[in-house]
């Protein structure tokens, strides 16, 4: 009888927790939205090819998500927010965010940028594993003890973090570190299921466009996805931000728009590439990502199409969200011999919130391309020391280019060709090119 009782109540209690799932309940501030929920329950319900086994696997791991991890974050969110009320005073405007889509050579302009680090702060992989303030102070006190001791704790957090949970392969295309410059996608991707990193955490295509989409989601969800990212970065500042600007690095070009409208003087930068230089890259970095995550790749058919779609997604929103940039030298020309009227408005707008360059003339000369962003946001040249410190990362870059120990697939080891990728993003080659 006692246990039929101790039955009962975790039943209620688990039917309390989803009905305010289903009615959107502001008391649970942190929560997939609900048709990004009933996209994933589809696919492990119609995935083909997964036996019952598999099916109840998956649907067990969504449950123990749903049911214990969002209910932790959300009672640990709710304390920081007695404790600390006052980090929500803390301002975003002039955050410069780096967006952009993957394996253009964004994340290394990201962590270049972030060497200024007595202008940016950017958020570490465990500010974003953990937004809780409470969490990152008793973190604090554990790298005090380290520096105090001699002892190891963090390193070891290092390693259990990057090497054992992330494994060797994702670290070795994307390496991370614990105090490293961090892509906010993890965020959004690790409690809310958002944005094109989602993917990585459930092997189902159609999931993964859901995830992606954010501005296709209501306006409240989109407004409760924007307003959970902003609070977050308002804990980062408020911890360590010693009066410095946020500096951003996402794929999160589905919410941009909301940012711009949220923030006040965001600037935005992008490195633009041929997909078709960087569609491999990606496909085997999200593979390597689901197999580590999910336990499970996508079968090399659905993924590869199901790679194409968001790259038809991404370049037609990053080409919208873009249309008015300041552009970098190369495309800029190339858009001035499109329609030099344009291009003569858009040099002339010292207001243009919005840079955009290719990844050739990043790749060619990283310091002018920052000096290019400096440049745009009124910033004024770079100081000896941060150009200094550009020229030794593109040294440290250099060496782990030469050290990568994975290879990609071709275009045709997947069943396509340079002709034909260019030819589907034809409009994006021109526009920018490349």
């Amino acid at each position: 009888a006692v246990m039929r009782k101790k039955e009962e109540m975790i039943l209620a209690i688990a039917g309390i927790f989803t009905a305010l799932i289903v009615i959107e309940t502001p008391f649970l501030f942190i929560c997939p939205p609900l048709p990004l929920l009933l996209s994933w329950v589809n696919g492990i319900i119609c995935s083909p090819n997964w036996n019952f086994l598999k099916r109840v696997r998956y649907m067990a791991v969504f449950l123990l998500f749903l049911l214990v991890g969002i209910p932790f974050i959300n009672i640990f969110w709710i304390l920081d927010e007695m404790i600390f009320w006052n980090y929500r005073d803390v301002k975003l405007d002039n955050s410069v965010f780096v967006v952009a889509g993957f394996r253009t050579g964004s994340t290394n302009l990201h962590r270049a940028l972030s060497l200024d680090n007595e202008r940016f702060v950017s958020p570490r992989m465990i500010e974003l594993l953990l937004p809780l303030l409470s969490a990152q102070y008793i973190i604090d006190g554990i790298e005090w003890i380290d520096s105090k001791y001699g002892t190891s704790m963090i390193s070891n957090l290092e390693v259990k973090l990057c090497e054992n949970y992330f494994g060797k392969e994702l670290t070795s295309r994307h390496p991370m570190s614990w105090y490293g410059a961090e892509e906010d996608d993890i965020l959004l991707a690790f409690w809310l299921r958002a944005g094109w990193y989602a993917g990585v955490f459930f092997p189902n295509k159609d999931a993964w466009m859901n995830s992606g989409k954010i501005d296709d989601l209501s306006a409240n969800n989109q407004s409760r996805i924007c307003e959970f990212y902003m609070r977050s970065m308002q804990k980062v500042l408020y911890r360590r931000g010693g009066g410095r600007i946020l500096l951003s690095k996402s794929h999160l070009i589905n919410l941009m728009p909301l940012i711009q409208k949220n923030i006040s003087n965001a600037r935005f930068v992008s490195i633009v590439r041929n997909p078709k230089d960087t569609f491999v890259s990606w496909y085997s970095l999200a593979q390597a990502g689901l197999e580590r995550m999910a336990n499970k790749r996508l079968p090399e058919d659905v993924a590869v199409e199901a790679h194409l779609e968001f790259w038809d997604e991404f370049t037609k929103t990053e080409m919208m969200f873009f249309k008015n940039a300041n552009y970098h030298s190369q495309a800029k020309n190339t858009c001035s011999n499109k329609d030099s009227e344009k291009t003569h408005v858009r040099e002339k707008n010292e207001q243009n919130n919005r840079t955009i360059m290719t990844f050739s003339e990043y790749l060619n000369n990283q310091k002018g391309a920052v000096e290019h962003c400096y440049a745009s946001w009124g910033y004024g040249d770079l100081s000896s020391t941060m150009a200094q410190r550009l020229k030794s990362a593109e040294k440290e870059h250099a060496v782990y280019k030469k050290s990568r120990d994975y290879t990609n697939p071709t275009l045709e080891d997947l069943g396509l060709d340079s002709s034909s990728v260019t030819k589907r993003y034809a409009e994006y080659i021109k526009t920018y090119g490349l």
